[in-house]
């Protein structure tokens, strides 16, 4: 059976189920934002000659999409982030040379095992 199969036939028999995906921008010093990271997808700047990262996590509140930055992306350049549990939080932003901005994060992971928190 095909994928496109397979969704008619989940939609007939009413187990399809819709998934909201949130988009998460960073505007006020604190915010947070706390969950699994489920994917990250590289993509081309269109502003910057650059590559960033989009970042999928899942959330006490559904699945949340954002892009935090060079910051953070560069902290994941040594380490895989993908299914481990963080806490992110905005600090605001920092003035770089030539007018830009970068956002800043303070990063927290969160160990945890197959019921919750160790």
């Amino acid at each position: 059976m095909t994928y496109a199969e397979q969704y008619e036939k989940a939609v007939a028999e009413k187990l399809a189920q819709k998934i909201d995906i949130s988009i998460h921008r960073w505007e006020h010093e604190g915010d947070k934002l706390v969950g699994r990271v489920l994917a990250v997808d590289r993509k081309e700047s269109d502003t910057f000659d650059s590559e960033y990262s989009q970042y999928l996590l899942e959330t006490d509140g559904g699945y949340v999409a954002t892009i935090f930055g060079a910051s953070v992306d560069m902290l994941f350049k040594t380490e895989n982030p993908v299914g481990n549990v963080y806490a992110f939080e905005y600090q605001g932003k920092r003035k770089l040379d030539g007018g830009r901005q970068m956002n800043v994060f303070t990063v927290y992971k969160i160990p945890t095992t197959k019921g919750g928190v160790k």
